[in-house]
């Protein structure tokens, strides 16, 4: 007869795996909680430049709003679509004539193209930075989804991490959709893998 104080291994394996999982809704919880109630961490800071990750709606718009405001120096938008210009991304801006003339004008908003993740999009903007002075002690304003920010920060600041990164999420819509909670999960789940590699 079996001793009462060993237990089964299948019971041991069973319950480390409820451990994981547990941890790992608590950490799901944790993050989109997170996400929900993201907002610019400084708002009112001018950074020397604002880079836009493209790949969701409205953050190349609240880029061009930004350098609109006098919130940059520069702006990067990293991930554009090969043969998309600058002009184009500008013309379809809703920021008013006067704005979209005066961005028009201005000597430092440029866009690459060859970024087709995330981890190029951090690569692309420290070689650019490399070619306009260096990332030391530069100060960014880094526009994305707010889902996708905080894989991107931390994507970003172990590429640049002589580099001040300012968060500015943009916020989604029909947060309370299955859709956005199954892009929450996705995300999350990069975002868990990213931090763990």
């Amino acid at each position: 007869m079996r001793p009462l104080h060993v237990l089964h291994p299948f019971r041991i394996t069973a319950g480390l795996v409820a451990g994981v999982i547990m941890l790992w809704l608590a950490g799901f919880a944790v993050f989109f909680a997170d996400v929900a109630l993201s907002g610019p961490e400084n708002p009112a800071k001018r950074t020397d430049v604002v880079v836009v990750l493209t790949g969701g709606p409205g953050r190349i718009e609240q880029g061009f709003a930004l350098m609109a405001q006098d919130k940059a120096k520069a702006m990067l938008v990293t991930g554009v679509h090969p043969g998309v210009t600058l002009p184009a991304l500008l013309d379809r801006w809703n920021g008013g004539a006067d704005a979209k003339a005066a961005l028009s004008r201005h000597c430092c908003i440029f866009a690459e193209s060859k970024a087709e993740s995330t981890e190029d999009n951090a690569a692309e903007t420290l070689a650019w930075l490399r070619r306009n002075g260096g990332p030391q002690g530069v100060t960014v304003t880094l526009v994305t989804s707010d889902y996708h920010m905080p894989r991107a920060m931390l994507l970003f600041s172990r590429t640049m991490p002589n580099a001040t990164l300012e968060a500015w999420p943009v916020r989604s819509t029909h947060v309370t959709s299955t859709s956005f909670l199954r892009t929450v999960l996705i995300e999350y789940s990069k975002t868990l893998l990213t931090w763990l590699s």
